[in-house]
């Protein structure tokens, strides 16, 4: 399968692997190139624009609001060109507010958008053992579901676009209080 990978830091590096090992041929973007710049058996693409243009189905594992701000809304961005028939698979964890926008931009481009946020760290996502929360539109789900099967363990389809941030977001409060705690 062609896919493209939007953002390659730790957790992304470690899916860009796991994707290449099972079979897959990648495209993909980073916003520091020289961070991808050892890595082998990909494509690297100047623009998340370009990975778009090259592949149906991308992935984005971002790190935060203002990255993806950047791979979605700057001027080379996935929102930059038209998307029809194109699969955004957002992996990332953030607000339910801005997978909304997010979804939404996707689609006045005339693309599918689907969250994932994904439960687990670099190891798991290494071996393909992540806990994917997924919603959205249940076409783009069952589209989804073949490339988010070779990168979890266990996939919960939660309902509309807004609900898997909110489950990871619930999810991770324990955990920021206990890190917090030990100070």
């Amino acid at each position: 399968m062609l896919l493209g990978l939007i953002g390659v830091g730790k957790m992304g590096r470690a899916i860009c692997e796991r994707l290449v090992e099972k079979g897959n041929k990648l495209v993909v973007w980073n916003r520091s190139p020289e961070k991808i710049a050892d890595l082998g058996g990909v494509t690297k693409a100047a623009t998340p624009a370009e990975v778009a243009l090259s592949t149906d189905i991308i992935i984005s594992i971002l790190a935060n609001d203002n990255a993806t701000q950047v791979a979605y809304f700057d001027e080379a961005g996935l929102t930059s060109i038209p998307l029809n028939n194109k699969l955004i698979i957002e992996i990332c964890t953030t607000s339910p507010e801005r997978v909304i926008e997010l979804e939404k931009a996707i689609k006045e481009k005339g693309g599918q958008f689907i969250e994932a946020p994904v439960g687990g760290t670099v190891k798991p996502a290494r071996e393909g053992t992540l806990l994917g929360l997924v919603a959205g539109d249940q076409g783009a789900f069952e589209r989804a579901r073949p490339v988010l099967e070779q990168l979890t363990r266990r996939i919960e389809y939660l309902g509309k676009t807004g609900s898997a941030a909110a489950m990871k977001l619930a999810i991770n409060l324990p955990l920021m209080v206990y890190w917090g705690a030990l100070g």
